[in-house]
């Protein structure tokens, strides 16, 4: 299943196997996060279930 498909299962009350999340958290805790690991590694480890965009104009 997509992320996108997991999602659009949860809404619709149905179990997935993976549970979708978002991680937000500000540049400075993603480097600290960096140095901890000695790398920027663990960034591809999380999915993107949820992608933020802006507003839309409807007018």
């Amino acid at each position: 299943m997509t992320p996108r498909e997991i999602v659009l299962n949860q809404i619709n009350h149905r179990e997935t196997a993976e549970i979708p999340y978002t991680l937000p958290f500000e540049d400075e805790v993603g480097e600290r996060i960096d140095r901890h690991y000695d790398s920027a590694a663990w960034r591809k480890r999380i999915k993107p279930y949820v992608v933020t965009v802006g507003a839309v104009d409807t007018g």
